[in-house]
């Protein structure tokens, strides 16, 4: 199985049902993301619950395995330590 087709199958949830939960999905993008040198997906979505949370994961399969990362924080928090963030998925090595 290709990226491309875990990426499809992985995220081909309809938007009604991820609502029912309280998730919100504000972007899905393959273009351009890397994991570890490999080619990735990254996901923004955001979550309410008793407080608004928002997250970002990218993942990445390898050799039939499946590699990710999700940095989560409070809404309000979020960019705060989004730099932080991204500079730990940039070290990750697979």
């Amino acid at each position: 199985m290709n990226h491309g087709q875990w990426q499809l199958q992985v995220f081909s949830l309809p938007g009604k049902e991820l609502a029912s939960y309280g998730i919100n999905i504000n972007e899905l993008n393959s273009d351009g993301y890397f994991l570890s040198g490999h080619a990735a997906g990254r996901m923004v979505w955001t979550y309410s619950d008793n407080k608004a949370t928002k997250m970002v994961g990218i993942a990445t399969l390898v050799k039939n395995k499946l590699y990710g990362i999700v940095y989560l924080a409070e809404t309000t928090k979020y960019n705060d330590y989004l730099q932080t963030a991204q500079k730990i998925i940039d070290s990750f090595r697979i």
